[in-house]
């Protein structure tokens, strides 16, 4: 840890490489990174903060947090898509809804194969062979490399996001609560400046906590914890309690009346398979009284985790 004692080295190492490399010339030909190397950069990543925790480091670990959160441009401009233009290609009706349906699976594409089988998709519907429209229309390359690239930089704040969740939940099960609390409550983390946080990393609505939800139990029937690669004892049960967690502290802020919209694509089969055992986690989180404190939790709170998680029971799957 010597050699990350600088503030910069703390997180730039990871940052720098993976958002910030690009390449000269034309707009869309920026952010490129090889996607090749970004599971060893989120694995290096998150063993860094691992240690961190499991060495008590929490100055250090407050500077990481910190230097994600004040960054502007690692979140991806929300909803920079270009639908607006594709309408206007002369596509049939079914090839037109293939597309827009993939931009927007972009919002939730965390796991190294399910990036893979989105990109392939998209290949092969904006492919000038298999649709020969596209030949005729001037603009309509341009509209897909900027998809691609928003794509490109989605991904890696997903996988970052996907990154931050697993500590969390690391936190809880190695009992270091005061790193717990340095990422719930990682908008008081401002520089001196009195700078805005520009990257949330926990989610603050119920669109946001959907994501959460995917990360636990995998989109479109996909199975349990096989698209993320950081693993450690316990893993599993810890990121569920987390997830609840987060879910605590949206429920704080938002009724939730939206929840069934924001878990749309998620496998409700997997989540109908776990009610009991998130029923139960609720149940120590609500005897955890140090736990409680961090979340800042009463009882109507935690009567509102109860009933959202029966509303789950009774959603479709």
């Amino acid at each position: 840890l010597r050699y990350f004692e600088s503030d910069n080295l703390l997180s730039d190492w990871y940052l720098e490489p993976v958002f910030f490399t690009d390449k000269k010339g034309e707009e869309q030909d920026k952010w490129v990174f090889n996607f090749t190397f970004l599971h060893w950069f989120n694995l290096y990543f998150f063993q860094f903060l691992e240690l961190l925790i499991r060495k008590n480091r929490i100055e250090q670990f407050e500077r990481c947090i910190q230097h994600i959160a004040m960054d502007e441009y690692l979140r991806p401009e929300k909803n920079a898509h270009y639908d607006d233009d594709f309408p206007n290609v002369k596509l049939e009706s079914n090839e037109r809804k293939e597309y827009v349906g993939l931009t927007k699976r972009i919002e939730y594409i965390s796991g190294q194969r399910q990036a893979a089988r989105w990109h392939k998709d998209f290949i092969k519907v904006t492919n000038p062979q298999t649709h020969p429209r596209l030949n005729d229309e001037k603009n309509i390359q341009v509209i897909i490399k900027k998809e691609l690239n928003y794509f490109a930089r989605r991904f890696r704040y997903n996988r970052l996001q996907r990154l931050l969740f697993s500590t969390g939940a690391y936190c809880l099960k190695e009992k270091k609560l005061d790193f717990l609390k340095c990422i719930l409550s990682y908008r008081k983390l401002q520089y001196s400046d009195n700078s805005v946080v520009k990257t949330p990393i926990i989610p603050e609505n119920f669109n946001d906590l959907g994501s959460f939800w995917g990360f636990v139990f995998g989109w479109e029937k996909a199975q349990l914890f096989k698209e993320d690669v950081l693993t450690y004892s316990g893993k599993e049960g810890s990121e569920k309690k987390y997830l609840l967690c987060l879910t605590l502290h949206v429920l704080k802020k938002a009724s939730d009346g939206s929840m069934s919209s924001s878990l749309d694509g998620i496998c409700k089969e997997n989540i109908h398979k776990s009610l009991n055992e998130l029923h139960e986690i609720g149940e120590e989180i609500s005897k955890d009284t140090d736990l409680r404190n961090i979340l800042e939790l009463d009882k109507d709170l935690l009567q509102e985790l109860t009933s959202f998680l029966n509303k789950l029971r009774i959603m479709e799957k």
